[in-house]
């Protein structure tokens, strides 16, 4: 399991859902060697668990200097990598045609997303709505609105 640690991330989350999925140790994504099939630089991190399978891209945002606010993430730049899924804990700005993605948006109105990355299959993403949890900690679903119908005149 690889994490990426963000600013305003818990750290009392991260170790109680490693507790629940039965690990105590994480690899952090900064590290001097990376587990087979994860090469990071500063904007990205490249993962492909198995050598025939699809390619999951992790952007990585600039950390902005002091008093600064940090550039947008944008996809364009990714797209032509061939990546099969982008994720991101920042929002995405602009999308890569057929490619799926999952960013900071997704999780907050869908909650935590499973990804699986199976040799001659393309990406399968699941959310927590999707599957038919709860949701926990993210959005309320979408309804209909109902419109306010003025009274007759």
């Amino acid at each position: 399991m690889v994490v990426q640690k963000a600013s305003g991330g818990s750290t009392f989350v991260r170790d109680a859902r490693l507790r629940g999925w039965g690990r105590m140790r994480r690899t952090p994504c900064a590290m001097a060697r990376p587990p087979p099939g994860l090469d990071c630089t500063p904007q990205a991190c490249r993962f492909q668990p198995y050598p025939e399978g699809p390619v999951a891209l992790l952007l990585r945002a600039p950390k902005p200097r002091r008093n600064e606010t940090a550039p947008p993430l944008l996809a364009a730049p990714h797209c032509a990598t061939g990546a099969a899924l982008l994720v991101a804990a920042e929002p995405i700005r602009g999308r890569c045609p057929g490619t799926p993605w999952v960013d900071r948006f997704s999780v907050w109105r869908d909650g935590p997303h499973a990804v699986w990355l199976r040799p001659g299959e393309a990406p399968r993403v699941v959310s927590d709505r999707a599957g038919g949890g709860a949701a926990l900690g993210a959005a309320a679903a979408p309804s209909a609105r109902s419109r306010a119908v003025a009274p007759p005149q």
